[in-house]
């Protein structure tokens, strides 16, 4: 807590450690004053909680930190107008805009910096990359949920039994790797035959590492399909 923040809570709160009572006359009617210093140097007589005004001028001085690196010299609300611009692009979706306005915001802020060669104040260049990366992730992870939960809606709607569908779906991709490893067991075997003038133990070491292959390209591949829903 700064000096000035200090001195705004003894003067409304009164100095406890010296028994002074609060001044009654703020829960009176009664006006007490305080001579504020802004930042300016110009001191003016102000007359209510000397903590509010110490709060805004802790507000500017967070502004002033945050519009450095976030808004441009000639228009200080160009972040948020960027972020407004973006979010319009998802005006049917307000779960979808919230996340562009979120990376809009990154992004201006990025292209500030870059673009000025100024020394961020705050957070990093590389912590803006990183919240880039993050807000899109979850946008990602928000939207694959929101479409599973679409479907599950519809299964319901349909008369669909989920848990019985999702079997069915296990059942189906299992019999999938099981007409997929037969086929590679043949391969194998396959290209074994040709490989007559290796010892008995290389062909068994062969036979093992193609199939061991082809299973995990399957494996990769059916697991793509289910990520997709």
């Amino acid at each position: 807590m700064d000096s000035k923040m200090a001195e705004g809570l003894r003067m409304t709160l009164g100095d406890v450690d010296s028994e002074r009572a609060v001044d009654k006359s703020a829960f009176s009617g009664g006006q007490s004053y305080q001579n504020v210093e802004f930042p300016d140097g110009k001191g003016y007589t102000r007359h209510g909680s000397p903590l509010y005004y110490s709060l805004l001028h802790e507000m500017a001085e967070t502004h002033h930190a945050k519009s450095h690196d976030y808004a441009s010299d000639r228009n200080p609300f160009g972040n948020y107008h960027f972020a407004g611009q973006l979010a319009l692009l998802f005006a049917h979706s307000p779960e979808d805009a919230g996340f562009i306005g979120r990376i809009g915001e990154k992004i201006f802020r990025l292209a500030n910096l870059d673009g000025t060669g100024k020394t961020p104040k705050n957070e990093s260049i590389e912590d803006t990359e990183r919240d880039i990366a993050v807000i899109a992730t979850l946008w990602m992870a928000d939207r694959r949920t929101r479409r599973m939960a679409k479907y599950n809606q519809q299964l319901r709607a349909q008369g669909v039994d989920i848990m019985s569908e999702a079997k069915r779906m296990v059942e189906v991709e299992q019999a999938k790797l099981a007409q997929i490893r037969t086929r590679s067991e043949a391969a194998a075997g396959d290209i074994i035959q040709l490989a007559q003038h290796l010892t008995p133990g290389d062909m068994g070491q062969m036979r093992d590492y193609l199939t061991s292959c082809l299973e995990a390209a399957a494996r990769k591949g059916v697991e793509a399909r289910l990520a997709k829903g």
